[in-house]
């Protein structure tokens, strides 16, 4: 799903298949997987040009940043087998084309500039705060295992 604005909201569920080591669903065995679960962010940018047979569209996707769980912190979150909460995007300090929006809650927000180059955002947006490029995006998010698994 696609939404616009500094900061989308969606509801995706996504169904992954899962098979351990030597299939076996022992507990023991649930606590040597060694993987973890990626979630990688995109924006997608749209470019119309206009071409002698028409108008071509070309989309570009552009990686935000990623978020990562190992799959034993899953495994043993809780009997419901669930973690959810705001996370740290693991993102590149600056992105081409972004600017970062330092609000009131100590988070920041990556906002595109439309291909032109932006001072620092002022004003109501927050200033450029000199020590504060430590600020991270977040996402909120609750990833489950269904049916959940026998504990260790």
């Amino acid at each position: 799903p696609v939404f616009k604005g500094n900061n989308p909201a969606w509801n995706a569920h996504l169904d992954l298949q899962f098979e351990p080591p030597n299939k076996s669903w022992s507990p023991s065995n649930l606590m040597k997987v060694s993987d973890y679960l990626h979630l990688n962010i995109f924006d997608t940018k749209v470019w119309k040009k206009p071409d002698v047979d028409g108008q071509v569209t070309k989309l570009e996707k552009r990686w935000l940043g990623s978020i990562r769980f190992p799959f034993t912190t899953l495994y043993t979150a809780s009997a419901k087998g669930r973690i959810e909460g705001v996370f740290e995007i693991d993102a590149p300090p600056h992105i081409i084309g972004y600017t970062t929006v330092h609000n009131q809650n100590a988070s920041a927000t990556k906002k595109p500039t439309g291909g032109k180059k932006e001072k620092e955002p002022t004003g109501k947006d927050g200033p450029t705060v000199p020590g504060t490029s430590h600020l991270k995006s977040t996402l909120q998010v609750c990833v489950a295992l269904d049916p959940p698994l026998a504990q260790p």
